[in-house]
């Protein structure tokens, strides 16, 4: 299971607890259990902040803190060192209700769970880094781990033995920026698979002040890809409106990623994006055209189902059935997306080294 399956999990295991307590404290006692309710609501709100505010995230708020809600007085009571002689119909009703609630979330969410790629199937490695900064100034690394962050790195890389390591001459990098509609867990097993396949993959989401889509509380992270994919879907002006400094943002972002990494000469360092725009190439080209050798929009990929929001199928059932795709385990479609890259991949190394070998002669 994804962390972000473990996670909502978790808030409904503990909405279980606080409810389910009903059929077994029967003597008079403390009643500790009924501050459960409050962790539920923190982790509810933990949970939005790190992975957005989709559906499963915000149905859990809204049950955690009617968890909240109905143990309050329990709570105060048990504040003021009180024992618990027995619980009223009120309660014992809504107690139910939440259980029940909570057991009908525990099905949806382990139906629509995510499919992940295992790092240690497909022999990779993944490391995160988070930045604080702005297009305008730079960004810089920072160590803490609440610390406030604009922008966070993924790198995904084959575990390679060292002897291996130290007989490679050049390394292959891929650049990669999720878009408005997107964050970069949507897209992990395509990731992966390109990892496995000998390329170091640097994957980054941005959230600077000066990163304008709608240019007020809707560029919060955790609202922005929700609300832009509700915009795309169901409001073409407003998302008109919100993408028209798209290009600027496209090459800002794959500027500032480039000098964040400390790239060695000789790497090849090939971009690819799921934009769906036709200029969304010579933009990240434009970018850093000293660093960035070749461009691909996975989303000119023959066959694929959700151009611009990454393989849904597997990374976000939910939203999936919006878009009126049924849920698929098999991890197909991203392993064929990363195969096309890599075509693509391999044409441009071509093509770079004949016009290098034509400058040389």
């Amino acid at each position: 299971m994804t962390s972000q399956t473990l996670s909502q999990l978790l808030v409904l295991l503990l909405c279980g607890i606080s409810s389910v307590r009903i059929f077994f404290i029967q003597d008079s006692r403390s009643d500790p259990i009924a501050a459960v309710p409050s962790i539920a609501v923190v982790v509810s709100l933990m949970n939005i902040l790190a992975f957005g505010c989709g559906p499963i995230e915000c149905a859990n708020l809204a049950l955690s803190i009617f968890a909240f809600i109905i143990n309050f007085r329990s709570l105060l009571r048990f504040r003021a060192k009180l024992v618990v002689d027995h619980y009223s119909i009120l309660f014992v009703l809504s107690s139910i209700l939440n259980l029940i609630l909570a057991a009908v979330l525990l099905v949806f969410v382990l139906y629509y769970r995510p499919s992940k790629a295992n790092l240690k199937k497909f022999n990779v490695r993944e490391s995160s880094y988070s930045f604080y900064g702005n297009f305008s100034q730079g960004f810089k690394q920072i160590d803490k781990i609440l610390s406030l962050n604009s922008a966070i790195v993924k790198k995904y890389e084959a575990i390679t033995p060292k002897s291996q390591e130290e007989s490679l001459d050049a390394e292959n990098v891929i650049l990669f920026v999720p878009n408005e509609c997107s964050a970069i867990q949507d897209y992990e097993p395509i990731l992966v698979k390109l990892a496995h396949d000998g390329y170091t993959v640097y994957a980054a989401d941005f959230f600077p002040e000066d990163l304008r889509w709608f240019n007020d509380w809707r560029d919060f992270k955790p609202l922005r890809r929700s609300l832009m994919r509700w915009a795309k879907l169901h409001n073409k002006k407003l998302y008109k409106e919100a993408t028209m400094q798209r290009h600027q943002n496209i090459l800002d972002s794959y500027n500032s990623l480039a000098k964040m990494l400390d790239i060695k000469k000789g790497t090849f360092v090939f971009a690819i994006s799921d934009d769906g725009m036709n200029d969304g190439g010579s933009a990240i080209h434009s970018a850093s055209p000293d660093v960035i050798f070749g461009t691909f929009d996975i989303g000119d990929v023959p066959g694929n189902p959700s151009p611009g929001f990454g393989p849904v199928q597997q990374t976000d059932p939910v939203f999936a059935r919006f878009l009126g795709l049924k849920r698929d385990r098999s991890l197909y479609m991203p392993s064929h997306i990363a195969t096309v890259v890599e075509e693509k991949i391999r044409l441009t190394q071509e093509i770079t080294a004949k016009v290098l070998g034509s400058k040389e002669e």
